[in-house]
């Protein structure tokens, strides 16, 4: 607060207690006294004092009310007390758990300034109980946790808006500034990270001409070096576990409105098709985003072949040997085994790549809240027994998924009634139930569980454990 003096000065003076004192000012004929700006004399410049005061009141009454809290342990009071501080007078050393999280970093694997903790012991350490995913509200109380020691994560969900796993690994790196709000192109370039991820690693490697397909956009659309740390350690973070991208498949895409679907599928099949292959992992990952957006599984071929002979023709691999026992209920045949990559038209999908960041950083989050309620039930419920026990081969899979799978099973095919009817039951989107089996099925059983055939969803009863059948 910079102060104004008044046009007239005024004069201090100064009346010394010791007689000596003043008795030789008096013989040197002189007054002790000085001229000094007078700012007092303009009164209104004062009148922000007030509003300066009931600021730093406020600021910290949460501090005051974490002291007062009757219930809270000791350790728990100093914890909340801390993080009620404002930004500009918290200290990281002086954190409560600043020894607990400097022996965690010790302990974890780093990569230059990227340090890589698991969500789990950042969580136990703030007091956060285990569950298999946080809530959207738990996840940013574990990032804002993280900021009270002088470091950000990454993948950060207040960005990203997609909650945290907790068996997933984060990077955490130390920084100067307090987090503020992201910029919308930070937000959309992001999720277009997970996107791509989710696309190049589904044949079990990462092309550089995959992930160039999207360096070429982020450079362009994030020049803050900030917004470009935070997008360097998402990237290592999601490279150590692709599994991470390809589990917020759903939510991302539940988020795009529906007349923009079209563009950020076309975005993924440039991916794909960077390296002009796709492999057949990558079109049943292109083709699970296009069953996420209500487009045909045939959109592919539609988008990028071409009658043009001077196009060098892409054979689509067979799939190798089944990893199930037994005979598999045999699946639907392709219409075309290969195709062949028009280039104009792989040329004009790039051209439209850059309104992918828009659309992804305007993803609608209304359900965010509707969600954790949902959960919330689902955990009384569990809490209260009502929740059916899950068999052991179904571990990594979240338990209302697994209580729907369990249902399903009973069945071995249903219908699209039926399966409306269980993913309403168990707080779930029907396209996210099936998504999220078949993608935790395809990691821990070798292949996809269930397979929509159109009028029903047949479920391969042969990838189930022998035991359990």
């Amino acid at each position: 607060m910079t102060l104004q003096a008044a046009k007239r000065p005024v004069w201090v003076e100064y009346r010394a207690a010791s007689s000596s004192l003043l008795a030789l000012a008096s013989d040197l004929n002189r007054e002790l006294r000085i001229r000094i700006p007078n700012v007092m004399g303009l009164h209104s410049q004062f009148n922000k004092l007030a509003d300066i005061w009931n600021g730093c009141i406020d600021d910290l009454s949460g501090f005051s009310r974490a002291l007062a809290h009757k219930t809270a342990s000791p350790d728990e009071k100093a914890l909340e007390a801390f993080l009620k501080l404002p930004h500009e007078i918290r200290n990281p050393e002086e954190h409560p758990l600043a020894a607990e999280w400097s022996g965690l970093l010790e302990r974890c694997e780093t990569e230059d300034q990227f340090s890589f903790v698991p969500t789990a012991a950042v969580a136990s350490l703030v007091g956060l109980k285990q569950r298999e995913r946080l809530t959207a509200a738990q996840s940013r109380q574990l990032a804002e946790n993280i900021d009270a020691f002088g470091y950000s994560l990454a993948p950060d969900p207040r960005v990203t808006g997609i909650p945290l796993m907790w068996d997933q690994e984060l990077v955490v790196y130390p920084v100067k500034q307090p987090f503020q709000e992201p910029a919308p192109e930070l937000i959309g370039v992001l999720r277009m990270l997970y996107l791509t991820v989710s696309v190049a690693a589904a044949d079990g490697t990462v092309d550089p001409e995959e992930v160039a397909v999207f360096e070429k956009m982020a450079i362009q659309a994030i020049p803050d070096d900030s917004a470009k740390e935070a997008l360097e350690a998402t990237g290592a973070a999601l490279l150590r576990d692709t599994g991470v991208a390809d589990k917020a498949l759903t939510r991302i895409a539940k988020g795009v409105s529906e007349k923009r679907r079209e563009l950020v599928a076309r975005y993924a099949i440039q991916v794909a098709a960077a390296d002009e292959i796709i492999t057949p992992d990558e079109a049943r990952v292109l083709k699970r985003i296009f069953r996420l957006f209500d487009l045909p599984e045939y959109y592919l071929e539609s988008q990028i072949s071409a009658p043009d002979e001077d196009f060098g023709e892409v054979t689509v691999q067979e799939a190798g040997k089944a990893k199930r026992k037994g005979e598999a209920i045999p699946r639907k045949s392709d219409p075309e085994h290969s195709f062949q990559l028009d280039m104009s038209k792989i040329a004009a999908i790039t051209a439209e790549t850059s309104e992918v960041i828009g659309v992804l950083s305007s993803i609608m989050d209304d359900e965010e809240e509707e969600e954790e309620e949902q959960v919330e039930e689902f955990n009384s419920q569990a809490e209260d027994g009502t929740a059916p026990n899950a068999a052991p081969w179904m571990e990594g899979l979240e338990e209302r998924y697994q209580a729907a799978l369990s249902e399903m099973l009973q069945h071995g095919e249903v219908t699209r009634d039926q399966l409306s009817e269980i993913a309403k039951k168990h707080h779930a989107m029907p396209v996210d139930l099936v998504d999220t089996i078949n993608a935790w099925a395809d990691e821990s059983l070798g292949d996809f569980l269930i397979e929509d055939e159109g009028d029903r969803f047949v479920l391969y009863l042969d990838l189930v454990p022998e035991e359990n059948e």
